[in-house]
């Protein structure tokens, strides 16, 4: 009898800090679908691999496969950016806090300063 309630004390216990480390999954890396409206001097200055930061100071890296669709009045630039974070109920939490479906963020770096529309986050 003793030994069952110890078994099932343990079996309680493990399955406890089991939950408690699956809440608490690390940050993987994501990809994020964007799109952002660039001038022609910023157009020259996209380079895949430019890491760009927000105002909250995450860190989003330029992946290769960009494209840029150039109209009469605007260009725009689509792709994917590399950021560390994990999708959450609340959103898609970074270092630098939550971030969400059709957000605007404002990136700079190596030369750009753009807005980008976020549209997707996708596990890499």
């Amino acid at each position: 009898m003793i030994l069952i309630l110890v078994a099932c004390v343990v079996g309680i216990a493990v399955r406890a800090f089991s939950l408690a480390d699956a809440e608490t999954e690390k940050f993987r890396d994501y990809r994020v679908k964007f799109t952002a409206k660039l001038d022609e001097k910023q157009l020259e200055a996209v380079t895949a691999g430019v890491v760009l930061k927000d105002e909250n100071k995450t860190e989003f890296k330029l992946l290769e496969g960009y494209w840029i669709t150039k109209n009469e009045n605007s260009s725009s630039l689509n792709g994917e950016l590399l950021v560390s974070g994990k999708v959450t109920e609340k959103g898609f939490e970074s270092s630098g806090g939550f971030y969400y479906k059709n957000d605007v963020i404002t990136l700079s770096g190596g030369g750009l300063d753009f807005d980008a529309a976020v549209l997707d986050f996708i596990k890499q």
